[in-house]
């Protein structure tokens, strides 16, 4: 629920793709972030993406977090261990030349509690599938 209130919070600031995934410019992303520390929502993984002048959005790179998010028993400890590591690459990323848009991937709680008590975590990749190629 607070992940869609975000997604709609932040779409002025970019604009949501075909599959709902929001594609926001790196100048928003400490912001961003800042607010998913303060309503404890974590970052499993964020995708770079550069638009060209056909107005295509190009795949550069991705950070998923996925993998790791089910070893955790403490969901606090997962969203400070893993919004720190995507500020970090984003931090990284936003050095470089040419990378335009984050497209941030986030969880809350609630989905990852049902997830690990119903032992489907499998699906989360689905769920959460990183992008590649052009938009």
């Amino acid at each position: 629920m607070l992940v869609n209130w975000i997604k709609l919070e932040y779409e002025q600031y970019g604009h949501l793709d075909a599959q709902g995934n929001l594609c926001l410019p790196l100048e928003y992303a400490e912001d961003f972030v800042r607010i998913c520390f303060q309503h404890n929502i974590a970052l499993v993984g964020v995708d770079f993406i550069f638009r060209a002048e056909d107005d295509h959005y190009y795949h550069i790179t991705s950070l998923d977090c996925s993998e790791i998010i089910w070893s955790f028993s403490d969901w606090n400890h997962l969203v400070d261990y893993c919004n720190q590591i995507v500020w970090n690459v984003i931090v990284q990323e936003g050095n470089k030349e040419g990378t335009e848009y984050f497209i941030p991937y986030l969880m809350e709680e609630y989905d990852w509690l049902m997830q690990k008590i119903t032992n489907e975590h499998d699906s989360l990749e689905e769920s959460t599938s990183f992008a590649s190629g052009n938009y």
